[in-house]
């Protein structure tokens, strides 16, 4: 599966609190005239400031491989299966798999060990019966501190079939 270039980084719910702490953490500072306030100040925005990259070589050396689904019916559940391989030589710790206009479905890895790889199935409902095409996956991951999310698009070619709900009684 094709990847994009290079993971986004976003900020998280948890970074307008860093920000609004250190904000506090620089009014009390300034305020009261404290060095140690400032020494953790600039402490606290320097572990922020080396998480970013932490954040986006944590989705490098990642792939992703997407494949075939079983056909379903319209009403039911269609079953994805994912396998996701880790070819570098560290291990990727929480990594979401994110599927468009599926809603807030997220399956998490929690950990994938260095040059191997771990698999998941992604179900989602079948709301449409015909031929269905998975355009794009994504990857995202908050690992180390949360304050920011990387994500990583993939693009695929899968298929998938969805028959029409049989009528009567099972």
């Amino acid at each position: 599966m094709k990847a994009g270039k290079l993971p986004r980084a976003y900020p998280t719910a948890g970074f307008a609190a860093l920000l609004f702490v250190i904000a506090a953490m620089w009014y009390g500072a300034s305020s009261q005239n404290s060095a140690a306030i400032y020494v953790l100040l600039f402490l606290l925005a320097s572990v922020f400031l080396v998480s970013i990259p932490h954040t986006l070589i944590n989705l490098s050396g990642i792939a992703l491989r997407v494949e075939s689904a079983k056909p379903t019916f319209a009403g039911d559940d269609v079953s994805l299966p994912v396998e996701i391989m880790n070819s570098s030589r560290a291990t990727r710790y929480g990594i979401e798999v994110v599927l468009p206009n599926a809603g807030k479905i997220r399956p998490r890895l929690d950990c994938i060990p260095r040059e191997s790889a771990a698999r998941l199935t992604l179900r989602f409902p079948a709301r449409q019966r015909g031929e269905h095409r998975m355009q794009t996956l994504g990857l995202t991951s908050c690992y180390p501190l949360g304050f920011v999310r990387a994500s990583r698009r993939f693009v695929s070619n899968q298929t998938y079939l969805v028959y029409p709900k049989p009528a009567g009684n099972p």
